[in-house]
């Protein structure tokens, strides 16, 4: 979404998830200290004649990168007409309210992303998430659910609402954190949301439902980020020096 946003040209590369590791070490792209195994996204930086400047990780990271060599439409820097804070000082208030729904709908999303992965991704990802699971018993993530989904929907809404509530101050004229203009923390919001999304529109009309309805300010607000979200860069096909499952 920051390279959408900031207009910077690339090409973009679909890894399936056996391969993120061997691609992170074939690159020397440091494991993410947030998460158990190396994950994506990753950018490599190409000079005009091919040689590599940078290869990195972990998607603040990235961002602050991507602004010291694009000043231009910063989403970590000081945002003008925002509220005079800088957009990073913003996001680390704001991570810790975003993590509270993430970690309550855990057991919603994740039985829902096996069926939009392709075959093999689908069959590493069930495998590797049973080590995560709560319960303790390894199960697929497939089988997360309470017995009653309503269960799990009743710790997830409040949290969900909490985070809806911090984006009470936006209008239509500017739906934005910070204003008029997006910021990092606007992007870590709508990547949440099209997670949910694409796992399952009907979870994520819920959400929707849940907190205002389309007139809301999550709906609002991400209707307003939505058109950062799909890549814009040319696929290459990436090609593992070894398939890996």
């Amino acid at each position: 979404m920051t390279l959408n946003y900031k207009q910077i040209p690339y090409t973009e590369s679909f890894i399936c998830y056996p391969d993120i590791a061997a691609f992170c070490h074939r690159y020397g792209i440091p494991d993410d200290k947030s998460f158990p195994r190396p994950t994506l996204p990753a950018i490599l930086h190409y000079d005009a004649d091919g040689k590599l400047i940078k290869a990195m990780g972990n998607s603040i990271d990235i961002a602050r990168y991507l602004d010291e060599i694009v000043p231009a439409r910063p989403v970590l820097a000081k945002i003008e007409g925002g509220w005079g804070n800088t957009a990073e000082a913003y996001h680390s208030a704001f991570a810790a309210v975003l993590n509270l729904p993430w970690n309550a709908g855990w057991v919603i999303t994740m039985p829902t992303i096996p069926s939009i992965l392709d075959e093999r991704g689908s069959k590493w990802f069930i495998e590797d998430r049973k080590s995560m699971d709560d319960s303790g018993e390894g199960r697929s993530p497939e089988d997360w659910a309470s017995e009653n989904p309503e269960d799990d929907w009743k710790q997830f809404l409040p949290k969900l609402k909490t985070l809806a509530r911090t984006l009470g101050h936006t209008t239509s004229e500017a739906p934005y954190m910070l204003g008029q203009k997006p910021c990092y923390s606007d992007f870590a919001l709508a990547g949440y949301i099209t997670w949910y999304k694409r796992g399952s529109e009907k979870v994520y009309e819920r959400m929707i439902k849940e907190t205002g309805g389309e007139q809301g300010a999550l709906a609002r607000h991400y209707k307003a980020c939505e058109q950062w979200v799909l890549g814009e860069g040319k696929v290459v096909e990436y090609k593992p020096e070894k398939a890996s499952m």
